[in-house]
């Protein structure tokens, strides 16, 4: 009766690491294949307390392939609808959304933006300042590719610039900012909640 408890409590053990891997491996497979964040390239924010943009929807275009120009379109709800361009000055950037799309070569990226302003600094909530969005779209052309095997993150950097001068007015216009867009950006994550 002894030797067979023995077995038994050793079978137990041995089981307990497999368990544990499992668990691991289980994990890695739910992780997302895909991350879009954005970022804030500095020009006129500094006259910005704060910038609001409210994000409706994100849209990107997979590559049909070779000699295959038409390709797909992915559109799909952000996770988080509002940002503060405010807090993302150098390499501070907030997750939009993270999830698992088609693996492939992607060729552009689009965030449509319903509305975005801001408190100008020394301001309050009362004279708030509109901010243009050309086509209440920014639209970013840059290759990049997405697999199952791991997690591209791309980060989405956009701009505020100001127009007009101190006598005609000043207006301020978001832009995507290409060169410091892409898979290949370093990035420090800010929470929405930061």
């Amino acid at each position: 009766m002894k030797r067979v408890l023995f077995v038994l409590a050793a079978l137990v053990v041995l089981s307990l690491p497999v368990t544990a891997v499992a668990c691991s491996e289980s994990e890695q497979t739910t992780a997302p294949n895909f991350v879009l964040l954005v970022s804030d390239e500095n020009n006129a924010i500094t006259d910005f307390d704060h910038l609001y943009i409210n994000i409706s929807s994100i849209g990107m275009h997979l590559s049909g392939g070779t000699g295959n120009e038409s390709g797909d379109w992915l559109e799909f709800t952000p996770d988080v609808t509002q940002v503060d361009l405010r807090l993302l000055l150098d390499d501070n950037a907030m997750t939009i959304w993270s999830g698992n799309i088609t693996e492939g070569q992607y060729t552009k990226v689009f965030i449509y933006v319903d509305d975005a302003w801001g408190i100008l600094v020394g301001g309050n909530e009362s004279e708030s300042v509109e901010v243009d969005i050309p086509s209440n779209k920014l639209q970013i052309s840059k290759p990049f590719a997405v697999n199952n095997s791991s997690t591209t993150a791309f980060v989405y950097d956009i701009t505020v610039i100001s127009t007009g001068n101190e006598h005609s007015g000043i207006d301020y216009q978001l832009s995507p900012q290409i060169a410091k867009s892409g898979t290949d950006q370093p990035y420090i994550e800010v929470e929405p909640g930061d």
